[in-house]
């Protein structure tokens, strides 16, 4: 474990993000999943370009991260269970290397960076305010997290939904331990929020662009629609110096979201980097115009976030066949992105 941790050491020490990195009030985030278990790597059909596994380590990956200046990190791998106790997610046998992560975290501190914990939704007929609170120190002094995360989804059977209460408990745990409370919430839920009264209990707000079905509406990867997005959430109380944009990997279909995203619309489909986001032909075929996040996409919205006074934009981490490509390619959105902050 040791060497391990020296050689990320050694790599981060040779990058020029050694130095403390000066930024405005705008922050930049990167969503990985899942941590020291499924790395990301571009998804297509080719399999010289996309290969079934990758080669790389975590070390390798991260120190190449911090080398394009982001700083600061959401990580998934943990969920609330039932007891109301921090648990493993996925996967379910195996935790963080907690020498890795402190290491990982020393340095990020160094740059003024942070690391989040995604704790996904709570779903319980209960909440156990005070097993949490335990919980976030227990796991706190293991993995030293600077905050946590939780999902508000309003939608789904009754038995999956998220009581709006418990969020608001969680955060408020969240707050008390001296931790940064983060609540996820989809911009079509903006109404519902509002009525719940969680617009202003978070202390950041991260909003998704998921594309409506409603006509009217603008693309979902377009400053209108983003807009519209920021203005919604301001009317349900959030601040907009607490609101981040999450920048999403797929690509859609009017309001569908298709099971492919970023690395696959550049590399099977041929659209541009540097492109308006859209994909009009497959092999030379006209098709129904699908709609991604291109290079010149995220990075228009960077300038929109700092001329609404935001708190910050974030890449959402690869899944499955949704993937951006590596970060070390000069095509990728989190190496385009990076390069704004």
């Amino acid at each position: 474990m040791r060497t391990t941790v020296q050689v990320l050491s050694l790599y981060i020490l040779g990058c020029s993000t050694v130095n403390v990195i000066t930024s405005n009030h705008l922050q930049f985030y990167k969503e990985i999943r899942y941590p020291w278990y499924n790395k990301e790597w571009p998804s297509c059909s080719n399999r010289t370009l996309c290969p079934s596994s990758s080669n790389y380590t975590w070390n390798y990956t991260f120190g190449q991260l911090l080398d394009l200046r982001v700083k600061n990190f959401v990580f998934g791998g943990y969920a609330i269970g039932q007891n109301a106790e921090i648990e493993r997610d996925w996967p379910r046998d195996r935790d963080w290397p907690e020498d890795e992560f402190k290491d990982l975290k020393a340095h990020v501190e160094s740059l003024g960076g942070k690391i989040l914990l995604n704790l996904g939704r709570y779903i319980a007929d209960t909440f156990n305010k005070t097993a949490f609170g335990h919980s976030v120190k227990n796991f706190t002094d293991r993995y030293p997290v600077d905050g946590f995360q939780v999902r508000m989804v309003f939608e789904g059977s009754e038995r999956r939904r998220h009581d709006p209460k418990h969020a608001k408990e969680i955060l408020e745990v969240t707050k008390e331990a001296g931790k940064e409370a983060v609540l996820w919430f989809s911009a079509e839920d903006w109404q519902k929020i509002k009525e719940a009264g969680l617009g202003e209990v978070a202390d950041v707000n991260l909003v998704n662009l998921w594309p409506s079905c409603d006509e009217s509406y603008p693309k979902f990867n377009t400053n209108q629609f983003v807009e519209k997005v920021i203005n919604n959430a301001t009317s349900a109380g959030v601040d907009p110096g607490s609101l981040v944009i999450e920048i999403p990997l797929f690509v859609a279909d009017s309001c569908e979201v298709d099971d492919f995203g970023y690395s696959d619309a550049i590399l099977d489909y041929g659209a541009l980097p540097t492109g308006n986001g859209s994909i009009l032909y497959d092999h030379g075929y006209r098709i129904h115009p699908l709609h991604f996040f291109s290079q010149t996409r995220a990075d228009e919205k960077v300038d929109l976030a700092r001329e609404y006074g935001l708190h910050g934009i974030m890449l959402h981490g690869g899944d499955g066949w949704t993937q951006d490509l590596y970060p070390w390619d000069d095509n990728s959105l989190i190496n385009a992105l990076s390069k704004k902050f």
